[in-house]
């Protein structure tokens, strides 16, 4: 798959957000909606033991954006070995292009999950609070301190993570979500937005 890593840019000028879910940097048991603005499991068939992850189209470079994801539904899965709580998954966060899709499990991407823990290079942390269905989730990117935040239903969690490498200056800091056997919807733009940012130097992507 070809990541079109050259639309990452500066996003100060832009009056309205062309950015969406990348279904060519998806893994291929997602299923992206027409609009590119939901995804959801193929859960049937062991495929619901599988994580499914896809960034966005767009990346930023520097600046102070974010976007948000919303769990719209658990779906129904046959997992008798599994506990309930690790059936439905959502993890939300960030992460430099042509890496991993599996979200907080590299040294490339930073990410919160509904299980309450935040993960970066495969270290899970306890972070904010558990989050499920009908909940809204906002990833905060700040890339001129480099770290980056969330919120919950438009409750700001804190910082997650600090020291944000200089590789993300130079490649871009991409919009990423990791599934398991859940469906979501995103939002990138100010326009649609579910909450108002935490900062009003803060901008949707």
């Amino acid at each position: 798959r070809c990541l079109k890593v050259d639309r990452c840019e500066s996003l100060a000028s832009r009056s309205t957000s062309m950015c969406t879910l990348d279904y060519w940097d998806s893994d291929l048991d997602l299923e992206v909606s027409d609009d590119s603005l939901q995804a959801s499991c193929m859960h049937s068939l062991g495929m619901q033991y599988l994580w499914k992850g896809c960034r966005s189209t767009h990346g930023v470079k520097g600046g102070k954006y974010m976007f948000e994801v919303k769990v719209l539904e658990n779906l129904k899965v046959q997992m008798p070995e599994t506990k309930p709580q690790n059936q439905n998954i959502c993890r939300v966060g960030v992460s430099l292009p042509l890496s991993s899709l599996m979200l907080g499990d590299t040294p490339e991407s930073w990410g919160w999950g509904g299980t309450g823990k935040k993960s970066h290079n495969g270290e899970f942390t306890t972070y904010g609070k558990p989050f499920g269905v009908g909940d809204v989730v906002g990833c905060v990117v700040d890339m001129d301190d480099g770290v980056v935040s969330f919120t919950l239903n438009g409750q700001f969690q804190g910082i997650a993570f600090t020291g944000i490498p200089d590789s993300a200056w130079e490649a871009g800091l991409f919009c990423h979500i990791l599934l398991k056997n859940v469906r979501v919807q995103v939002n990138f733009s100010a326009a649609s937005m579910w909450f108002k940012p935490p900062g009003q130097a803060i901008k949707f992507f």
